[in-house]
């Protein structure tokens, strides 16, 4: 009877900070919906650790009400807490600020481990976007080709965009992003050519290089 109790109380928890979630990013991009503009935040494991600090926190709150007459239950339920809080915390701002923002004046990227706002970039002074590719490793041996998408600019270190930590994780983004510079006049280049095999042909990879590739030919 506890273990169903207590199942129940996790399940509507759970649903209500899946509610909460939904909201604050729906609000996230709402903030930031204008013409013209694209904003793409976070990522999936960011995703999932605001999840899951936004489901415990209530929990450890829950439990501290509960055990306010029992003083040493209520230490070891504050110690807990302490302890999640200091250390999810920090890593949820840094999760949640982490966005690729794209406007008709510029482009900005917060990685992860930015601190401070980044200012946006202007398009003249993003000097080029280096398309490359690697090869990632499998337990089967045959590891699939993974695009290096790497915008070079005046003011910042070159950033590879489909890093494994980008708010950039599907395709549509990708061609979006890419339609974006391209507008802009930002000169794009191919390091190396594609493979002759092992390149899936409807891939991110595979579709970015056929653009490039056009507008090189273009006159």
């Amino acid at each position: 009877m506890k273990l169903a109790r207590w199942l129940f109380k996790l399940s509507l928890f759970a649903i209500l900070t899946g509610g909460i979630w939904v909201l604050l990013l729906y609000a996230q991009q709402i903030n930031y919906h204008v013409p013209n503009q694209s904003y793409l935040m976070s990522t999936h494991l960011s995703y999932t650790l605001f999840f899951i600090f936004a489901l415990f926190l209530p929990i450890f709150l829950y439990n501290i009400f509960r055990n306010r007459k029992r003083i040493k239950a209520l230490k070891r339920s504050f110690y807990l807490f302490t302890t999640f809080y200091l250390i999810m915390a920090p890593i949820v701002v840094l999760a949640f600020d982490n966005y690729l923002l794209a406007t008709p004046q510029g482009i900005t990227y917060n990685t992860f481990m930015s601190v401070n706002q980044n200012e946006i970039e202007e398009w003249s002074s993003i000097e080029k976007l280096t398309l490359d590719y690697s090869k990632e490793q499998s337990f089967t041996g045959k590891g699939r080709y993974r695009l290096t998408f790497v915008v070079d600019s005046k003011d910042r270190d070159p950033i590879d965009l489909n890093n494994y930590n980008s708010p950039l994780y599907k395709k549509g983004q990708f061609l979006i992003i890419y339609e974006r510079i391209a507008s802009h006049g930002v000169p794009i280049e191919i390091a190396r050519p594609l493979p002759k095999e092992g390149v899936d042909p409807d891939s991110l990879l595979a579709e970015i290089y056929q653009l490039a590739q056009k507008q090189k030919e273009r006159p």
